[in-house]
């Protein structure tokens, strides 16, 4: 991933995401992981949610401080699913560490229900 390598505030938010979730996890989120030569172990790995979802969570973030290092400033956010959770996040609603333990635990949750399914209530 070329924004990994080249993008510093990319780069350090990601790998930010990355001690929490690997805290949580103990997996790695950066996609340079998931890039590795073992296409069939990573895509097994990206299968679970909870690793899915952080994952996603952890670019979005990751994107976002990219941006505001461009001096890209949002007037408002908005997101759907977990692109909330990142907005709520980088408009300080809570804090990384919180947001990403919330997406873990979301990402979890998710993994206990049968494929295709849904929570009712």
């Amino acid at each position: 991933m070329n924004s990994y390598r080249i993008e510093p505030a990319f780069r350090v938010a990601l790998d930010g995401c990355a001690r929490v979730v690997e805290s949580e996890l103990d997996i790695d989120v950066r996609p340079t992981r998931f890039a590795a030569e073992d296409h069939e172990a990573a895509a097994e790995e990206l299968d679970r949610l909870d690793v899915a979802h952080t994952t996603l969570f952890a670019l979005e973030y990751a994107l976002a401080q990219c941006l505001a290092a461009w001096g890209m400033r949002p007037c408002a956010m908005l997101g759907h699913s977990l692109g909330e959770y990142a907005a709520a996040c980088l408009a300080g609603v809570f804090s990384l560490d919180d947001a990403l333990r919330l997406v873990v635990a979301r990402g979890h949750l998710m993994q206990t229900l049968p494929r295709g399914g849904a929570a009712t209530g």
